[in-house]
């Protein structure tokens, strides 16, 4: 896969990380002045492009610390499928919650999570 990213709206820097195919680059999304993530992944046989896509509009609509939350998607001239995302980690959600002493707390984060996710759904 080729460094060379052009994107509209975006100014691509360095890669940050590869896993698998998956290859993630630091960005600048040059609207808002943000610092992002843009993720690319090649469009390989059995893959659907409306499925990936999919995900990634169905992730803009929910905002949690264990999910990566897509902000645009698209295909790159070579047919790979790209997404952008904040530059922030995504956390299991077992260990926020585990970092949650009071129970109650707890309960109502845990309860507040599983309801967004469904809202999505």
């Amino acid at each position: 896969m080729s460094t060379k990213i052009v994107v509209k709206g975006y100014k691509i820097h360095r890669q940050v990380d590869q896993t698998g195919f998956r290859v993630i680059y630091s960005a600048l999304h040059i609207k808002t002045g943000r610092e992002v993530f843009m993720t690319v992944i090649p469009i390989r046989p059995g893959r659907d492009f409306k499925a990936l896509s999919r995900r990634a509009e169905m992730s803009k609509k929910l905002t949690l610390p264990s999910l990566v939350t897509a902000l645009d998607c698209g295909t790159l001239p070579d047919n790979s499928f790209f997404y952008t995302h904040y530059a922030i980690p995504s956390l299991p959600l077992k260990r926020i919650l585990e970092e949650i002493s009071d129970p109650t707390e707890y309960l109502f984060t845990a309860v507040g999570y599983f309801i967004d996710t469904l809202d999505i759904v």
